[in-house]
């Protein structure tokens, strides 16, 4: 790991008042960026600090010269009921445009441990 690029994996946290209301990963290689993962609390919505840091990896992302920022999937519908609908909004919001990739696939080395934990998160 001593050899890895530090600026490759970044942890980007929203605080308001003290306390952590969201937080995400972004993954860089090269001059393409992805949010990579992120989860926030339901305290705090109304300050979106969600928003807060998409645009701070937006902005970090164009200062060290990223040609991508890619925010992942999105729902296939513009549906206003929607549950996704916000997120959607959100992300086309940015000034982006969707692109379709091929999609993504789990490389499972422990097939039991795998299956176990799927059955978990479907249970759950």
């Amino acid at each position: 790991m001593e050899a890895e690029d530090p600026e490759r994996l970044t942890l980007y946290l929203a605080r308001y008042e003290g306390r952590v209301l969201a937080a995400t990963t972004l993954v860089r290689v090269g001059g393409h960026a992805w949010y990579s993962y992120g989860a926030s609390s339901h305290e705090g919505r109304d300050v979106r600090p969600s928003n807060a840091i998409q645009w701070a990896m937006i902005r970090d992302c164009l200062a060290a010269g990223c040609e991508v920022y890619d925010m992942r999937g999105i729902s296939d519908t513009l549906d206003p009921t929607d549950h996704l609908f916000g997120l959607i909004q959100f992300k086309l919001g940015t000034g982006g445009h969707a692109l379709e990739y091929l999609g993504e696939w789990d490389l499972r080395l422990r097939p039991m441990l795998s299956k176990a934990f799927d059955a978990y998160l479907a249970h759950r």
